[in-house]
């Protein structure tokens, strides 16, 4: 399953980290994949050269996920 905001920031800005609040993982192990996507009318182009991988072990509390970019994406405005 994918799933994310589509931003439309007013002027150029560059994406340092993101952050996902996880509120709970059940599997014993997950792989989260994180890719960013161009996107041009109903078309999406992934822009990363690899996606960013995180594992997550079970857990039953709320927690705050930080994914750093190893490579410089710059939003541009509109």
């Amino acid at each position: 399953m994918e799933c994310g905001p589509i931003v439309k920031p007013k002027k150029n800005m560059i994406l340092s980290s993101m952050q996902l609040t996880v509120n709970k993982c059940t599997y014993s192990e997950c792989t989260l994949s994180f890719n960013i996507y161009e996107v041009e009318g109903k078309s999406f182009t992934n822009i990363l050269s690899k996606p960013l991988y995180y594992t997550v072990a079970k857990i039953d509390k709320k927690f705050n996920l930080t994914v750093t970019p190893s490579e410089d994406i710059i939003f541009k405005s509109g």
